[in-house]
Order: C-alpha cells, then structure tokens, then sequence
C-alpha cells in the first residue's frame, strides 16, 4: 500500500515519457480512477489523493504523453479539470487530470545530477514527498564487441546505470535533507538527538523501483555493453535493498523482457543480425502495458526480483544470489533442475546459434575464425 503522506501519494518515474515508464504512469491513474469510483484496487486507498510526476528529456515527447493520458481520462469518463487554459503545455503547474489526480511534467536528463537534484525540488515543492521512484530511463545500442567503439560503453552506463543512480541519490539527498531539518527545530537543544531521529525514523520513501532487463541476467551475443551496464544495476539494487530496508524502504528490480516500444524500434536499426536470430527464437515481446501490469503485480506480492515471465524467472533462479527468492519452496524443489536451465540456454542457444551465424567480418586479421564445435 501507499504511505500516508499528508494524505497524499507521490510517485516519481524517470523515463516516464514513453514506453513502460507511460505505461506505468496510465496503470496508476486508472486503479485510482477506478478505487474512487468503484471502491476497488491495488494500491490507493479511498479519498487519496494521487500525485504522479514523469521526468524525460525530451519536451515534445512529455507532452504527447500528457496529451494521451488526458485521452485516456476522457474515455474513462474522468472529468478532466483544467484551471488554466495553458495548462497543458504550461510545464510550471501541475497538470489537474481529475479533483484527486495530477500531473507533473519536468523535463531532465537524469544522466545529470544537477539536473536530478532540481528536478526533484521541482517535484515536492508542488507533491511533497516522493513515495515511490520508479527508475525506467535507459536504452540499448546493439554491437558485437570487436565492432563498438570504447565510448558506447561509457554511454550505455550513463544511459543505464547513472539515469538510475542520480534520480535515487537526489530523492534520498533532499529528503533526508528535509527530515534533519525538522528533526533539527525538534530538538533545537539537543542536537545529538538529530541522528537518532534520522535513523530511527522514515524517510518518507516507501519504494526503490529499479528497472534492468533480462540482458541483466545473462550475457546475449552485440549486449556487452548494454548488458554489462544491466548487471551493474543488479549489484546496485541488491545493495541498495540491504542500506534501505532499516529505513523501512522497500527495493524492488526488475527484469525486464523486450517491449515493443520506440526505444524498441531504434535499437533494431543497428541490431546485428546474429542477436536478431537469438532474440527471434527466444524473446517474446511484450506490449509496455503487459510489463507494466507484471512490474505492478510483482511490487503488490512483495517481490524483490520480478519478472515478465517463466523463462526470464528460471534464469534469475540461477543466480539469485543473496537475495530472497519469490517462492522459496518451489524454488528449492526446482534447484536440482537448474544445471539443465543454465546448460540449455549456454549451450543450444546462445553459444551454438553465435557459432553458426557470426559474420567473419567480426575479426580483425590479428583474430582467428571460431571453429565450430559440435554440441
């Protein structure tokens, strides 16, 4: 459930222009609809009010995802409240979508703390507090190794891991920021008690949503770059899910298969062949508001790791770590099986397939043709 912030639920999303991050964004809005009007839903409890505020970089694209959502409110039969007749475009004000709902639009690149850090001022100054942030910024660009240049790895971690990295740092740095200046007006005589107010007491952040993908679990053929910046958010977020938890902060990661998304789209332009052939016979591609309803049902039963679906979840059960495990028992009558799930993929799919179809472009004269082994 949500926390009860001043009667309020804020839920900050990165990259929330587009893609799952607007899917996620219309799911919200829509369960709140329907809580108000039929009693019902997954999070938001009657009479709360619901804040949403999606950050991206890209001006245009925030305000055609304003423009869908005040559609989809329009065919929900939402009264739409617009107290100011630039209101949609106006990205100074929230935007009201309804008397219990608003829309905050701040245009960010999140690879830029400076830029987080005002962003997030922007958001509490007209939402309060962040409840949730969900972190779904990122992109890929495909290449085999030998044929991508060093500065596309850089890149892709400041794509991936600092659009993660910085909105979290900046959410955490200002309200905690806050918090000790209340706790230092609380105890104006006592200033050794201001620790102990910080640690003993909430943040005013109930949720850590961190978005990496299923290339985050396993090395695919033209993603060494992508997936390595992918496993770096693992790392961060199992990390962060210890560090957080004694501040009642719940972290949650997400493993995310192919969505059929304009991110999607332009990662297809420079995709090698060899790693279309891999993702054809492997990869589902789901719709942005399928994943969206996975990530949703995945945060409603507690999980740490989610997952779209069972092939992507056999794989984070091979090497789930130190980290809880969503079905502890199953899990453990599964574990005899998962030599046969890592031999599979290793083996019948990603090394054999590479194998058959890497173009001998790849190697430099200096490097020898692979030599086919049977399997």
């Amino acid at each position: 459930m949500f926390n009860d912030l001043a009667s309020s639920n804020h839920v900050l999303i990165v990259g929330g222009s587009s893609g799952l991050g607007l899917a996620l964004a219309k799911r919200l809005l829509r369960e709140h609809w329907m809580r108000n009007v039929a009693g019902q839903g997954y999070f938001v409890q009657e009479r709360e009010r619901l804040y949403v505020t999606i950050v991206g970089r890209d001006r245009n694209k925030l305000l055609r995802a304003t423009r869908d959502l005040i559609e989809m409110a329009k065919r929900d039969n939402v009264h739409v409240v617009n107290e100011k007749e630039d209101a949609e475009e106006n990205f100074r004000w929230p935007y009201l979508l309804s008397r219990n709902t608003s829309l905050l639009r701040v245009v960010c690149d999140a690879t830029d703390m400076e830029q987080c850090r005002r962003a997030v001022k922007d958001a509490i100054q007209w939402h309060k507090y962040v409840d949730w942030v969900v972190c779904c910024a990122g992109c890929a660009k495909p290449g085999l190794f030998m044929q991508t240049e060093t500065s596309v790895f850089l890149e892709q971690f400041q794509e991936n891991c600092m659009t993660t990295v910085n909105p979290i740092r900046a959410v955490l740095d200002t309200q905690l920021s806050m918090l000790s200046e209340q706790e230092s007006k609380k105890h104006a005589k006592e200033p050794s008690a201001i620790l102990g107010g910080l640690l003993g007491g909430r943040i005013d952040l109930s949720r850590i949503v961190i978005v990496s993908s299923a290339a985050g679990l396993v090395g695919v053929p033209g993603y060494s770059h992508y997936s390595g910046s992918k496993f770096a958010l693992r790392g961060i977020a199992d990390t962060l899910r210890i560090e957080m938890k004694p501040y009642g902060v719940s972290t949650h990661l997400f493993h995310a298969s192919s969505m059929d998304t304009p991110g999607y789209e332009q990662e297809n332009l420079s995709k090698p062949e060899v790693t279309r052939i891999i993702e054809e016979g492997e990869v589902k591609l789901w719709k942005p508001e399928e994943a969206a309803e996975h990530l949703l049902s995945g945060i409603r039963k507690g999980h740490y790791h989610i997952t779209s679906d069972s092939n992507v979840d056999l794989l984070r059960m091979t090497m789930n770590g130190a980290t809880p495990r969503n079905r502890s028992w199953l899990e453990t009558l599964l574990l005899p099986f998962v030599p046969l799930v890592e031999w599979y993929y290793r083996s019948r799919v990603l090394e054999r397939l590479y194998q058959q179809h890497v173009p001998k472009s790849v190697y430099e004269p200096n490097y020898p043709t692979p030599v086919l082994r049977r399997f």
